[in-house]
């Protein structure tokens, strides 16, 4: 882990990799969630790598994903098992949390609206099939659904039994995330869905899950739900 903090910060001083600001999320840096992995307290080393792994969940950032060691999976992991997925601690100023709620569309991404995240999508909203919506933004654009996320019917079952035991949303959803949960982008018609050694579907799994913008470049930015975006 500490490796990937020297990198991080190396990479954040050379030139090349200035063409880019560096990512944030939930009021901090990468590199700074990066070194509260590192922390003394284990309660706050605990929830930094909480943070980081919901995080590589919901960005196609390539930064995030190598920021993302096995080492910072295996404490997250470590820490769910404990019921420890929900508060995240932050040094000074308001307690951030890991969202209880997220977006959700049930218009193929037309619009989008706040629930839950004890819907598993897909699931009934006002007689309408909603799935989870992943918000982007570019910079001085307006936030758009990037790409809708479902579980396919085995996987969705699971995810609903262990949340009725008391299990939290995303922490009974993460087991499935690699090959329960189907994606696709707004307007399209394919689910892709990782199998293991389809490498075919991993292709479409990566085209899916990058966010560019209309420049080009990988600038678009996760919508978190306390920014309470508006379609």
């Amino acid at each position: 882990m500490r490796y990937t903090l020297i990198f991080l910060v190396a990479c954040l001083t050379l030139t090349g990799c200035k063409r880019e600001p560096e990512p944030t999320y939930l009021g901090k840096s990468l590199s700074t969630w990066v070194s509260l992995t590192q922390d003394g307290n284990t309660e706050t080393r605990q929830n930094a790598c909480l943070v980081l792994a919901e995080w590589d969940r919901t960005t196609s950032d390539k930064r995030v994903h190598e920021a993302f060691s096995s080492e910072i999976k295996a404490i997250a992991d470590a820490a769910r098992g404990k019921g420890n997925s929900v508060s995240i601690l932050s040094q000074g100023g308001p307690t951030p949390r890991i969202p209880t709620t997220s977006y959700f569309s049930d218009d193929d991404g037309k619009t989008w609206y706040i629930d839950g995240n004890k819907h598993v999508p897909p699931y009934d909203h006002n007689g309408k099939t909603a799935y989870r919506a992943a918000l982007y933004i570019c910079p001085n654009g307006k936030p758009f659904v990037q790409r809708l996320e479902g579980f396919d019917a085995d996987s969705k079952a699971k995810i609903e039994a262990e949340i009725a035991a008391g299990k939290p949303a995303l922490s009974a959803e993460y087991a499935f995330q690699g090959h329960g949960m189907m994606i696709k982008r707004p307007g399209e018609t394919e689910w892709v869905q990782l199998k293991e050694g389809d490498a075919e579907a991993q292709i479409k799994w990566g085209k899916v899950m990058s966010a560019t913008c209309p420049d080009g470049l990988p600038s678009a930015r996760p919508v978190s739900v306390e920014e309470n975006a508006q379609p």
